[in-house]
């Protein structure tokens, strides 16, 4: 009953605003473009003195409607300069425009990593990331975006060298990556240092905290929006780039009437390995993209696009030959075509299909031989492992006078694979844990398991101006999957009201699912993903979900202009999470909840720009018997990020964060176990007269590592040389060598806690340039 009044009242609602149309008499509409790549530009902020502001979308369209007349029109968008138009209506009631921005004429730019609520219209619960930003915050082998997002409160990772993101205490699998609309399983590449993606493709990217567009769905806690750019209509530019690790390079421009985007990046140190000393470096990555929009006719886009990536590690060394099959591989692909059309100035309507595949092959024959050069064991080692997600979807975009109307409705099909035969005496020589346990917490060395869900999603969602002051976006999205026969309603609203030009106050409420879940919470290592596996609710009873509470204030101009505050405090009540427990072989479903609060203080402009941060988290599970810390859970987290102009080319940034050290389970005593088979692993086993010894685990999550501290130091430059325009860098991690531990695997031997944290780095310096042509 509650879920049905909410979708009523966003149809009375609606309604409503119709009604009032006649009592908002001026309307001004318009486009908004690049002036020198002729990109439309999504995000730009659209005001007039007195009235509330407006964004403008992805096709870089925007609608004001207002009282009085008005006389003056002013845009803003990061990177560009401003803009002021005259309006002049005559004796006409609508004005439609086509603005066009000049990029900002400099060559550093302060880090604008931004909520964007800071803007003069609020898209709450979310942060943004500008295009050339990435090489302003303190990076690790090369420019991120996901390492980026780390810089921000209510973002944690586990270790100094992973990219992955935990969103206010969810797990890394709770937050769903989409690239222009295509979700991405496993995202990253070498077992998460880097993200997959090559960030000079990338226009924006936008991590909404909570209560994300009814667009998308699936994740429990958070949802990582990545766009490409469009290309350039009127020239031929790229970039090329190399790093620490790799060497990249992108291009765009126009193409047979339409416009082009292919970039490419590749690791080397296989090849400078091969070519200096005559052996092989065992790892390489490389990843590819391309797309290309055709307009059809001018009120048609047809666009194509793809992407594939793939890691590879071989395993032949010194003493192990391996067989010629298939070398262990992982990687991504998907394959995404998409028709919109622009039916009116205030409408249009898109039709998305894609394929979206992860998976990891391996199939390789392995021969030992000891020390004598004697003939040893022969073993085979096999995984074959994938999810695939193949999507038809329909969206219909509206935009009436005060409000912005999208609907739509998709068919989904996942489908996921998992195979393996690990040998015990195989592969384990060369990794350090049992390998099955980078699939999930506790896997056997041999498994095989198959599934497939089928989903019907329809949403629809309502951004309404109500009054020159306060807005409301209300969205409702239903799924039925059929598999397990289940049926969920999952309603959102944001309600956003500016007391004064420099103050603005939100509520929002959101319920959001899971489509898959993982078992993979035990900190074994630094490794999640991509190895990590996923699997369908067996159940209707089974789904994780969970609702979202958040209410926040944003203050603008606090000391200076430029100077932003925001407090945002949240509650988010989780239901059905799957969590593993080896030692009986079982599966639990348990509750939970995260609590906590973020502030940010930000100086967008000046010699000194960046931000303070500070977050409080708690977020706990709960089993039969008691509240356990969840497994990322760190309770307080300081941020303090600053970039300083030395001159118009050269730029110092520094990048401090401390935490609360991650919870772990302490072993409270250990277990003689059958007699040792030779490979030495299981439950963390030691040989004691050919038997082994186990752990046995304590109270869940009930000590706490060491605190999480470290600072990071770099600099940057910009200058012209002839036509192109280089970007140096160098950057310095983790300065004064902290040891921040990530990982507690203590031997049996081992009888403090102390003696089984691992260190999380070291100090790791980086060097790197970009050039843009």
């Amino acid at each position: 009953m509650r879920i049905a009044a909410v979708f009523l009242f966003l149809v009375i609602l609606s309604c409503a605003s119709y009604a009032q149309d006649g009592t908002h008499p001026f309307i001004i509409k318009g486009l908004i473009y690049d002036e020198k790549t002729n990109e439309r530009l999504e995000g730009a902020v659209v005001s007039l003195e007195g009235s509330l502001s407006v964004t403008s979308d992805k096709t870089g369209f925007f609608s004001l409607k207002v009282d009085t007349r008005p006389m003056e029109l002013k845009v803003k968008l990061v990177g560009y300069e401003e803009k002021r138009l005259s309006l002049n209506f005559d004796d006409e009631k609508e004005l439609r425009l086509v603005i066009r921005l000049i990029p900002e004429p400099i060559l550093l730019e302060g880090v604008t990593v931004t909520g964007e609520h800071f803007t003069e219209e609020p898209v709450i619960n979310s942060y943004s990331i500008h295009p050339g930003d990435l090489s302003k915050v303190p990076q690790l082998f090369e420019s991120d975006a996901f390492r980026a997002f780390q810089a921000l409160p209510g973002v944690t990772t586990a270790a100094d060298m992973s990219s992955q993101i935990s969103v206010r205490g969810g797990n890394y699998d709770e937050t769903l990556v989409f690239l222009d609309g295509i979700p991405i399983y496993n995202p990253y590449h070498l077992v998460g240092v880097f993200s997959m993606f090559n960030s000079d493709i990338l226009q924006n990217e936008r991590l909404y905290m909570s209560n994300y567009p009814v667009i998308y769905g699936g994740a429990l806690s958070s949802v990582l929006e990545l766009n490409s750019k469009q290309g350039n209509s009127e020239r031929i530019k790229g970039s090329a780039a190399m790093g620490l690790a790799s060497v990249k390079l992108a291009l765009d421009g126009p193409l047979w009437g339409g416009k082009f985007l292919i970039s490419g990046r590749r690791t080397y140190f296989d090849f400078l390995t091969r070519m200096i000393m005559g052996r092989h470096f065992p790892y390489s990555f490389y990843d590819l993209y391309a797309k290309y929009a055709y307009p059809i006719s001018k009120s048609n886009l047809l666009t194509v696009s793809a992407f594939y990536s793939r890691d590879v590690y071989k395993l032949d060394d010194d003493r192990v030959f391996v067989g010629q099959k298939e070398q262990p591989n992982w990687g991504n692909l998907f394959f995404n075509i998409s028709d919109e059309c622009f039916l009116s100035s205030k409408s249009s309507v898109e039709l998305k299909a894609f394929l979206s595949r992860a998976s990891l092959g391996v199939n390789t024959q392995v021969f030992f031989t000891d020390f004598d050069h004697q003939a040893g064991t022969t073993d085979t080692t096999a995984a074959k492992n994938y999810i695939e997600d193949f999507t038809a979807r329909l969206t219909f975009n509206f935009h009436p006078e005060g409000q912005a109307l999208s609907m739509g409705m998709e068919a989904k099909r996942e489908a996921i694979h998992y195979d393996w035969n690990i040998d015990e005496t195989d592969l384990n020589g060369i990794y350090i844990h049992p390998l099955e346990s980078l699939f999930f917490d506790f896997a056997p060395n041999v498994y095989s398991y198959s599934g497939d869900e089928f989903y019907l999603n329809a949403f629809i969602t309502d951004k309404v101006t109500l009054s020159p002051k306060s807005e409301l976006t209300a969205g409702l999205r239903g799924s039925y999957m059929k598999k397990i026969n289940a049926f969920i309603l999952l309603p959102s609203f944001i309600f956003s009201y500016n007391f004064s030009p420099n103050l603005q106050a939100h509520v929002s409420f959101g319920r959001y699912y899971q489509n898959t879940y993982s078992l993979k919470e035990r900190k074994t290592d630094a490794v999640f993903t991509p190895f990590m596996v996923s699997f369908f609710p067996e159940d209707k009873n089974n789904i994780p979900y969970s609702d979202h509470y958040a209410s926040g204030l944003v203050l603008s101009n606090v000391f200076s202009e430029k100077t932003s505050l925001e407090v945002e405090g949240y509650f988010k009540k989780r239901n059905n999470l799957a969590t593993s427990y080896g030692q009986d072989e079982e599966i639990k479903y348990e509750k939970g909840y995260a609590a906590g609060f973020d502030i940010l203080l930000k100086k967008e402009e000046g010699d000194l720009t960046g931000w303070v941060g500070y977050s409080f988290l708690h977020s706990v599970k709960k089993d039969e018997n008691y509240y356990y810390y969840a497994p990322f859970d760190r309770t307080n987290n300081v941020k303090i990020l600053m970039n300083y102009a030395l001159s118009n080319s050269w730029q110092l940034n520094a990048f401090w964060t401390y935490s609360t050290g991650l919870p772990y389970t302490v072993p409270v005593g250990k277990y003689l176990g059958p007699p040792n088979d030779g490979s030495g692993w299981g439950e963390r086993a030691v040989n004691e007269n050919s038997h082994s010894f186990g752990l046995i685990d304590g109270r869940r999550n009930s000590e706490r590592f060491k605190e999480f501290h470290r600072l990071d130091l770099g600099v940057s430059g910009s200058f012209m040389w002839g036509s192109i325009l280089y970007k140096p860098y160098l950057q310095v991690m983790n300065v004064y060598n902290s040891p921040n531990p990530y990982n507690f695997d203590p031997y049996p031997g081992q009888v403090t806690p102390q003696e089984g944290q691992e260190r999380g780095s070291t100090i790791f310096p980086v060097i790197g340039i970009t050039a843009e042509f």
